[in-house]
């Protein structure tokens, strides 16, 4: 019973990690396409992102043989930690962004559905964690 838990909670949250992943690349895609909403470019859907990134950065470590070899993945991973962390500090200090007392701050534009929409992000941040 405790093996079929675990397979099913690493199954989820592979499955949460390649829906974040494809939702962001699909984001990046976009930007670098400088296309409209109307237009989609095949090469900028999910469904070929997903497969895409699958095959260029998860495919390649199963055939590493030595777990040692895992170590330049891992400080890949905690570099970009870092970077995250820098950037969003970052952002927050340089942003334009004044302090009004008394009132909740919210940037133009945003709504509490905008926010809600990243929790699939948080969630997949806090079962990475576990």
């Amino acid at each position: 019973a405790v093996v079929s838990t675990q397979s099913t909670g690493t199954f989820g949250l592979s499955c949460a990690t390649h829906i974040t992943v494809g939702d962001q690349l699909e984001k990046v895609c976009q930007l670098i396409d400088h296309s409209n909403a109307t237009t989609h470019h095949i090469y900028c859907d999910r469904r070929v992102l997903i497969p895409c990134a699958s095959l260029i950065f998860i495919f390649p470590l199963i055939w590493i043989r030595n777990i040692s070899s895992f170590s330049y993945a891992s400080v890949l991973s905690v570099l970009s930690v870092f970077y995250l962390v820098g950037a969003i500090v970052t952002d927050f200090y340089t942003g334009p962004y004044e302090a009004v007392a008394d009132e909740i701050w919210m940037p133009d534009g945003v709504t509490i559905m905008n926010i809600m929409a990243y929790l699939p992000v948080f969630t997949l941040g806090v079962q990475c964690h576990m």
